[in-house]
């Protein structure tokens, strides 16, 4: 529990505070909507884990909003 609270949490709110600083929060709110579909994506390549079609159908609706 300590290293997911201090480990994972402070890269991720560091490196979203250093995007943020860079651009504005309408922008960095867009890219984050990508997250769902790039997980789906990296998974299949990655680790060879075959989409199910609520997994493809949940990435592609939120990366729709885009």
């Amino acid at each position: 529990m300590v290293f997911l609270g201090i480990g994972p949490t402070a890269i991720a709110f560091t490196t979203w505070a250093y995007a943020l600083a860079r651009t504005d929060a309408g922008r960095m709110a867009a890219t984050t909507l990508c997250v769902p579909a790039l997980a789906v994506l990296l998974s299949w390549v990655t680790l060879g884990e075959v989409p199910t079609a609520l997994g493809v159908l949940g990435g592609s609706c939120a990366s729709a909003v885009l």
